[in-house]
């Protein structure tokens, strides 16, 4: 891991320092703008019921993708879901987000349900659910 983030930030040795940092520091929230506008935001929670870990906020901003900083989020999200005992991931996004649904299914997650009615009453009302699960 650290051998591929020093390669992907190795323009900038400042950001890799930032970004391995927040990457072994991470707990149940983690959030962080480095001043050069990149940023990478994740918050975890667990469900002990289900044993799942929840994904309820995965970003990188657009000027950071493609680099693998959120496959890279994910991978560490995995190892402190696994430490807490968890055995899978959960989450939801919308349908119209179709780069989030798309970087979920390269990343090995499975589409368990879609929900016509979760923001019916709500600005967002002609959009629909998705929620993705992955099984470690």
């Amino acid at each position: 891991m650290k051998n591929f983030m020093n390669n992907l930030m190795s323009q900038n040795t400042r950001n890799t320092k930032i970004l391995m940092n927040i990457l072994i520091a991470m707990t149940v929230l983690l959030s962080y703008t480095i001043p050069e506008g990149n940023a990478w935001d994740i918050r975890l929670g667990t469900v002990e019921e289900t044993k799942f870990a929840s994904i309820d906020r995965l970003i990188v901003l657009e000027s950071s993708r493609g680099k693998g900083i959120g496959t890279a989020l994910l991978n560490k999200a995995r190892e402190w879901a696994l430490q807490k005992g968890m055995q899978g991931f959960t989450l939801e996004t919308q349908d119209v987000n179709l780069l989030a649904c798309r970087f979920y299914l390269k990343n090995g997650f499975d589409i368990g349900a879609v929900d016509t009615m979760l923001y019916s009453n709500s600005k967002y009302k002609d959009e629909n659910a998705v929620f993705f699960y992955s099984k470690f």
